[in-house]
């Protein structure tokens, strides 16, 4: 192994390797190492000695043919982590790619599967969420790691995840995230009630960030239990359907909510709001329309959902137009929240109007002000 300054023909190489809107070809990689056959056996990027063939396991798409061409190239790489300790099949398993790549590795270097990567998760943890793809999951890349290193089903990563933890969020693509789920469950049952560090549980993980009721629907039937777990927090599973932002979040608080009738919890669209963060809107306003009078209600600071919304800092001009979003959402719902007092005295409408906002926002703002004091709330005292 050795280590050189960046020449034109790494600069070509490792523009292949990481170019995002086409994977590099067989007869593309191997016209650039029949002009420097060296290059493939160098760590260019030294910062983050990242090698060739680790580099290729990062494209979800990238062919089969060119990872066997440069472990052929290098064997010894299947071997070599980047700075932060993943390997290869770390980097493959967490990008989805195909089975065919993954059985390559895991033949060149077999311990590789039980080998613990940057945080601590083995390649079934990252197998079963494919958080870096667009793909998803694959069930028969975690039925093969599972078959390979059973062991990896039980043990857990530096937040304390196991590994339907992470197949219960599949946070970025749907793969096969159901089945992923179902097959580690039939696995290992005792899972279904397992605790990450903060006390969540895979339904937790469903909830807050998963695609799809079914596994939500899943969990829950297997583990009923898990529906009423509070974790270190005090959340139940249903606090965390609220951060969900995928198609199926309105499905799944739904489906929560119809499983328990007798919920009691006054405060639940002051979950949506965190202090540098807004819900999903599809959320609030299923919320709005469920719960109407959710809009009304005070926490222990005196303050209503509209003045979490108008606390939430300028970030940006699109966090500021989905912050719009829902001022419109919660002033249509209860016009006369602007003028109610939180326990430091401040009303909604007097945070919105002394914070930088959109001018659509203070307009909308100065608009409902008009319309309310010259109606029912003409008296009301406001300071202005």
């Amino acid at each position: 192994m050795t280590s050189v300054t960046r020449t034109n023909v790494d600069g070509d190489f490792y523009n292949a390797l990481d170019r995002s809107d086409t994977p590099p070809s067989l007869d593309e990689i191997q016209w650039i190492v029949h002009a420097d056959p060296g290059v493939t056996t160098r760590y260019v990027l030294l910062e983050d000695c990242q090698t060739p063939l680790y580099r290729a396991c990062l494209k979800e798409k990238v062919h089969s043919h060119v990872i066997d061409y440069l472990i052929a190239q290098w064997p010894d790489s299947v071997r070599l982590p980047e700075k932060h300790g993943d390997l290869p099949i770390h980097a493959a398993c967490k990008n989805g790619l195909d089975i065919s790549v993954i059985k390559e590795l895991v033949s060149r270097f077999p311990e590789s599967v039980g080998k613990k990567g940057s945080s601590l998760g083995t390649p079934l943890h990252f197998a079963a969420v494919a958080s870096l793809g667009t793909s998803g999951p694959s069930l028969e890349v975690v039925r093969f790691l599972h078959e390979t290193y059973p062991e990896a089903i039980q043990e857990k990563d530096e937040e304390g995840s196991l590994p339907i933890h992470n197949a219960a969020l599949a946070a970025d693509g749907i793969g096969e995230q159901n089945g992923v789920v179902r097959f580690i469950a039939d696995a290992y049952p005792e899972s279904l009630l397992a605790e990450d560090d903060c006390g969540n549980l895979p339904l937790h993980c469903a909830c807050g960030g998963g695609l799809q009721l079914s596994t939500v629907r899943f969990l829950v039937e297997l583990a009923p239990q898990s529906l009423h777990h509070r974790n270190k927090y005090g959340d139940l599973p249903l606090r965390w359907a609220l951060l969900n932002k995928s198609d199926a979040s309105v499905q799944i608080l739904d489906y929560l909510i119809s499983l328990q009738p007798d919920l009691h919890e006054p405060e639940i669209l002051h979950w949506c709001y965190g202090d540098i963060s807004a819900g999903n809107p599809l959320l609030v306003e299923y919320l709005i329309q469920k719960f109407p009078q959710c809009v009304q209600v005070q926490d222990e600071n005196g303050q209503i959902p509209l003045h979490k919304v108008a606390y939430l800092p300028f970030i940006s001009k699109k966090f500021e137009l989905m912050k719009h979003a829902h001022v419109t959402m919660l002033v249509d719902a209860y016009p006369e929240g602007l003028f109610v007092r939180a326990s430091n005295g401040q009303t909604p409408l007097e945070a919105l109007l002394n914070r930088q906002c959109l001018e659509e926002t203070r307009e909308f703002m100065e608009e409902t002000m008009k319309d309310i004091l010259s109606g029912s709330l003409k008296n009301s005292e406001v300071a202005f």
